[in-house]
């Protein structure tokens, strides 16, 4: 049964309600992102926070980075339920009361029109300045880099890891590239990485998997197909790969229950 607003929502209904990982609203949780969590129940009010932090990461902002602005907040002393949060041109916004400013250093918008600030904001690509991007810029660059230049991007996320050996996301995309260039050993290492720093995503442990699989380490990616459904439970694409691996082995009754499962998340009949 779904929470009410009396006794709160379960990290599941709120990962079913936002789009969310579970494991992503466990570590948003954790780390004191929602402010009103109490006996592992979360209140509308979180939802609402899980929602913003939502369209942050499909707009391209990095966790880390998100965790940090919610953090600068908090020391701000500005209420985090009424804030939204938008990302412009690599500048994290704070938006209250008609007010806009800054994260982290406070410093006031004035509204502009969208031709001034076309003007007065340029592409992350035209202000690269080498070692002067931040980590966080490097990153941006990196996804901004993808559609035009597989090469391009690999070396900006290098630099994001290299000013921030924690980047876990930097990490995944690195990995993601090297992979998918042909530089398994190396995605292999990127993967690791990002496992090791985050304990509750299980996108990390699914491509550790996956680039196992690809280097000829099949028995060896089951563990982390596991690992990743430890992780999040409704993975689906690690219940297909982890049937795949037990049929190969010769496990028809695992293969059939986590071919079931894929089934029943996707609703779909392949695996049959």
């Amino acid at each position: 049964m779904a929470g009410s607003a009396d006794d709160g929502f379960t990290a599941r209904e709120a990962a079913r309600i936002t789009g969310l990982t579970v494991a992503r609203v466990r570590a948003l949780a954790r780390q004191g992102v929602l402010p009103d969590v109490a006996r592992g129940r979360l209140a509308f009010r979180d939802l609402v926070l899980l929602r913003q932090v939502k369209r942050l990461l499909d707009a391209g902002v990095p966790a880390s980075r998100i965790r940090r602005a919610y953090a600068s907040l908090e020391r701000e002393g500005a209420p985090r339920e009424r804030v939204q949060i938008s990302s412009d041109s690599g500048t994290l916004l704070a938006a209250n009361g008609g007010v806009q400013w800054e994260i982290g250093s406070g410093q006031l918008v004035l509204p502009m029109s969208p031709a001034r600030a076309a003007a007065a904001i340029a592409p992350l690509r035209q202000r690269h300045q080498g070692p002067r991007l931040t980590s966080d810029q490097w990153y941006e660059l990196g996804i901004d880099l993808e559609s035009s230049s597989t090469t391009s991007a690999i070396e900006a996320y290098r630099h994001a890891v290299a000013l921030e050996p924690e980047f876990v996301e930097a990490h995944i995309n690195l990995g993601r590239l090297l992979h998918v260039t042909g530089a398994l050993t190396e995605a292999k290492v990127h993967y690791e990485r990002a496992l090791r720093l985050d304990p509750l995503d299980p996108i990390p442990a699914f491509n550790l998997g996956v680039v196992l699989e690809d280097l000829g380490c099949g028995d060896q990616s089951l563990r982390y197909y596991r690992i990743a459904l430890r992780r999040d439970p409704d993975f689906a694409d690690a219940h297909y790969n982890l049937a795949l691996v037990y049929e190969r082995r010769g496990h028809p009754v695992q293969a059939l229950k986590h071919a079931r499962r894929y089934r029943e998340l996707t609703g779909s009949d392949e695996g049959r």
